[in-house]
């Protein structure tokens, strides 16, 4: 079925953080993978988004602690750019 993990082209993954922070969801979201194969009829074809996704703050992974403890904490996905 292949890789349904789309991301944000165009930024690093700290650049990525940075405009998260700063509330600059739009500018993510023009870069964003998924956007531009539904723009290009190469996935969901006839789908439509039911917002506005530059509205949405990208999703995290939560990190359980090893054992011992502690509380698990949200923390930003460790690996390719976060998608909004």
């Amino acid at each position: 079925m292949g890789d349904l993990n789309y991301r944000i082209d165009k930024h690093t993954r700290k650049e990525a953080v940075r405009l998260i922070e700063a509330n600059q969801l739009g500018r993510l979201a023009q870069d964003d993978q998924l956007r531009a194969e539904i723009a290009g009829s190469r996935a969901f074809h006839g789908f439509e988004e039911a917002g506005d996704i530059a509205k949405f703050a990208p999703t995290y992974k939560l990190l359980v602690p090893k054992l011992g403890g502690g509380n698990p904490t949200p923390t930003p996905n460790p690996s390719p750019t976060p998608s909004p």
